[in-house]
């Protein structure tokens, strides 16, 4: 299933080759971006470079996008980026700090072959549409990343271009430096949208390029309705019933935070919910691009959370595990972004809680029958 994120990103390519140095009053960066499958540069890529520290506070502190430079690659997929920084007061690093850097072309996406996380190349198929990886630092040495052309659906690739440009926000001073990549990832995405959550992600691209542009009285962009997404955050099994049936339903909208309807209400063991957006058509293996978690992960989560809590709370999140494992097309054995999957969670590891036996062994059950690998 072409929309199925945990089948292909194990398949999939991206790199940048960078170093940066400094010259007096300025931080030079350069770099290179190849496509993998072809080990051919790639020109005319947009590249932002970001620098991001960290503000200490009394018991507490944040993290700060302080400036940013763009620049395109060259034929040779070259680029460099000469920027003079300055750092903001009470920043804890040096203003000559390795920038983040992200990079975007037309048709490509991230892919993460040759990256690890926690020494496991499966997990980071839940791992690409993360922020963190937009952001990843360059180093002293040659960092290599990847670039293939996109295998995404085209809700989720317009969702990974709504990625890139949270990735490369930094202040409201520098928006206008990101108009370019704005306005491309824009068009791109108004060329493919088909459903209406489609077109309310574009219309959250144009609004952040109509900020870019210095309009401060742009209307912020709103969600349809009736909404699958809202009425399952509001745990209203009629509206959710009003809002399947309309034509422009996406089973699969998400909110803000990149959460799937079918991951919101199996985290909150509303059965009644989860059972209607699977018979509509919700994919259960869809990931979330925080931690990487399906809907089987956060139903563990909610038994685990619940377990002591008495039998009524608890057997809810029973019932939706019941739920989801007998969906034709539950991949079980996804891990999320820590490496682990929903049974392991089960056993108490990595978490540390009490194991569910029963719970393992509804999922143990399914793992047996014809379904696809992790």
């Amino acid at each position: 299933m072409a929309s199925h994120i945990g089948k292909f990103l194990l398949s999939a390519t991206f790199a940048i080759a960078a170093g940066c140095s400094i010259f007096p009053g300025y931080v030079t960066v350069r770099g290179q971006v190849i496509d993998d499958t072809t080990s051919q540069p790639i020109d005319d890529a947009l590249v932002v470079a970001q620098w991001i520290g960290h503000v200490s506070l009394y018991m507490t502190g944040y993290t700060t996008c302080y400036y940013l430079e763009t620049t395109r690659t060259r034929v040779d997929g070259s680029f460099e980026i000469k920027a003079k920084v300055s750092a903001p007061p009470g920043l804890d690093e040096r203003p000559n700090a390795y920038p983040g850097i992200v990079v975007y072309k037309p048709g490509y996406q991230l892919s993460l072959k040759r990256a690890q996380v926690g020494g496991a190349l499966g997990v980071t198929r839940a791992t690409f549409l993360s922020t963190g990886i937009e952001r990843t630092p360059l180093s002293r040495t040659k960092l290599v990343r990847y670039l293939v052309p996109s295998s995404l659906d085209t809700t989720d690739r317009i969702r990974y271009l709504n990625i890139i440009a949270r990735a490369a926000a930094c202040t409201r001073e520098t928006d206008s430096k990101l108009r370019p990549l704005l306005s491309a990832l824009s068009d791109e995405a108004s060329a493919i949208a088909k459903s209406e959550y489609d077109n309310y992600l574009v219309r959250r691209l144009k609004y952040a390029l109509a900020v870019a542009d210095g309009n401060k009285d742009a209307p912020p962009p709103t969600r349809s309705v009736p909404s699958v997404l809202m009425a399952t955050m509001a745990g209203n099994a009629s509206q959710l019933r009003e809002a399947l049936r309309a034509p422009s339903a996406d089973f699969n909208e998400r909110d803000d935070d990149d959460i799937p309807a079918l991951g919101i209400a199996s985290s909150r063991g509303k059965a009644d919910l989860v059972r209607l957006l699977l018979d509509a058509g919700a994919d259960p293996n869809k990931i979330d691009s925080g931690e990487g978690d399906t809907a089987l992960h956060r139903a563990v989560f909610g038994a685990i959370n619940n377990s002591k809590n008495g039998e009524s709370v608890y057997s809810r999140y029973l019932t939706t595990i019941q739920l989801l494992l007998e969906s034709p097309i539950i991949c079980p054995d996804i891990r999320n972004i820590h490496g682990y999957t929903a049974r392991e969670y089960a056993w108490g590891t990595p978490a540390g809680s009490p194991p569910l036996p029963e719970i393992v062994a509804l999922i143990e059950q399914r793992r047996k029958q014809d379904s696809c690998a992790p």
